[in-house]
């Protein structure tokens, strides 16, 4: 892969409205991967630059039973999503440092919802 490639998170139903008015929308958040990285954002909400040689495990996935749409996780385990469809699960070894607010994390397994699972998974390789 020479250029970076950009995909958009998936939002659906009232998810896209409601996140957008607390300025978690589609305007502000996305990932983007590149030769050396995986960078996801969620707008103020969520921050990480993922070097690709961390990711150990890329796969299609369901979310795991955390309620609610955004950013939410715990203990590693980390979800960013707008929807609870087009799920990949990220397993990263050693884990990275991202942020989530102000605070930061140690995420070893992020989740996204992606509208383009499929065409991010090709794009990882």
């Amino acid at each position: 892969m020479s250029a970076e490639k950009t995909f958009t998170i998936r939002y659906t139903g009232i998810n896209r409205p409601i996140l957008s008015l607390v300025g978690l929308g589609p305007r502000w958040s996305g990932v983007t991967v590149t030769d050396a990285e995986v960078r996801v954002r969620m707008s103020w909400a969520f921050n990480a630059a993922i070097p690709r040689d961390r990711i150990t495990e890329a796969v299609r996935a369901k979310k795991p039973a955390l309620f609610g749409w955004g950013v939410q996780g715990w203990r590693g385990r980390w979800v960013v999503n707008g929807s609870d469809e087009g799920i990949v699960r990220l397993t990263i070894d050693p884990p990275i440092h991202a942020r989530i607010l102000i605070f930061a994390i140690k995420p070893h397994q992020l989740f996204i919802s992606l509208d383009d699972p499929d065409g991010f998974l090709a794009a990882l390789g």
